[in-house]
C-alpha cells in the first residue's frame, strides 16, 4: 500500500510498506503532531523512557538526600540498561512485563527480596507522576472525565507484594 503524507497541501513523505524508503513510525508521529499542535495547540510527543526517568531524577534531586537520588539513580540505570535497547522507545511502551523481567533480573542476581521490592517502589513513584501527569491532561481535555492509568508496577502486581511473599515465591 502506498501512502502519501501531506503539509498545506504539499507532500511530505511517501512510502510503503515494503518499499526501502518506507513511512516510519517516527515520521508519523512528527507530522501526526504538528497537526495536534495546529488543532488543539498540544503536543503528541511522548519522552523517551530514557528521558523521562533522567527528567524526573533532576526534578526530585533538590527535595531528597544525595544518598537517596544516588540509589533512585541506580535503580533506574539497572531499569533501563535491562530494557535491551528499548530505553530510547517512547514511555508508554513500558508494559507489566518489563516491570516483572525487571524483578526477577534483581532478585536472580542475588538481592535481598527487599531490596527489590524497594527498587519497584522507586520505579513506581516516577511512574505515578508520569500517571498524574496523563491523568491531568486528559481531565483537562474531556472536562474533568479523564481516565485514570495503570501504571506499569501496579499493573505487573495483582497484590501489594511483601517481602515474605517474594520469598515465598522463590522458593
Amino acid at each position: 500500500m502506498n501512502v502519501v503524507l501531506l503539509r498545506d497541501g504539499v507532500p511530505i513523505c511517501q512510502g510503503s510498506s515494503t518499499s526501502a524508503g518506507a513511512i516510519t513510525t517516527v515520521q508519523l508521529r512528527k507530522v501526526l503532531n504538528d497537526v495536534s499542535e495546529k488543532i488543539t495547540g498540544d503536543s503528541l510527543i511522548v519522552p523517551s523512557v530514557e528521558d523521562y526517568f533522567k527528567d524526573w531524577l533532576k526534578s526530585i534531586a533538590k527535595r531528597n538526600r544525595a544518598a537517596t537520588i544516588e540509589r533512585y539513580g541506580k535503580t533506574v540505570r539497572l531499569f533501563l540498561s535491562g530494557l535491551n535497547g528499548r530505553a530510547q522507545k517512547p514511555i508508554t511502551g513500558i508494559m507489566p512485563k518489563d516491570i516483572e523481567n525487571f524483578l526477577n533480573a534483581r532478585l536472580e542476581t542475588g538481592v535481598a527480596p527487599q531490596t527489590a521490592i524497594i527498587d519497584l517502589k522507586t520505579l513506581n513513584t516516577a511512574f505515578r507522576r508520569a500517571e498524574r501527569s496523563a491523568t491531568r491532561s486528559r481531565c483537562q481535555d474531556a472536562g474533568g472525565g479523564g481516565a485514570t492509568l495503570k501504571t506499569p508496577v501496579s499493573a505487573a502486581r495483582h497484590r501489594p507484594a511483601t517481602a515474605i511473599a517474594v520469598k515465598h515465591a522463590l522458593i
